[in-house]
């Protein structure tokens, strides 16, 4: 019964593989990365209005940034270019190929994310 004491039909339970999926993935990130693990953290200027955060995470010379959009629009974050380096994208919460984009502007690396999407992004040197 519900907590008003009226009947209330059993949910079913089954096994979520997107879910799963989305832990295996997450969980092997964080064990790979030691910028992830132990890194230090910086925030970097967030969107309240659009209900966008983001932090930086560095270890060594591995450098993670990570955005978060929680919001119900798509939003397009604008990093400061980094000399010698550009970002590539290793997971998104989403699992999907495709739904973050990334492309320079100048001396901006442009990144649009999707409603209720989030990605990392990892610091590699410029080839």
């Amino acid at each position: 019964s519900d907590p008003l004491g009226r009947p209330r039909e059993p949910e079913p339970v089954e096994f979520d593989r997107d879910l799963y999926g989305f832990y295996r993935a997450a969980i092997a990130l964080r064990n790979g990365s030691p910028a992830l693990r132990r890194g230090t953290i910086d925030f970097l200027p967030a969107d309240d209005a659009a209900r966008f955060l983001a932090y930086r995470r560095t270890a060594g010379d591995e450098t993670l940034v990570v955005g978060f959009n929680r919001g119900d629009e798509v939003h397009e974050w604008r990093l400061p270019a980094d000399p010698g380096h550009r970002y590539v994208r290793v997971f998104t919460a989403s699992g999907a190929d495709g739904t973050v984009v990334l492309r320079n502007d100048g001396d901006t690396t442009v990144v649009t994310l999707p409603p209720l999407e989030a990605v990392v992004l990892q610091r590699r040197a410029a080839e």
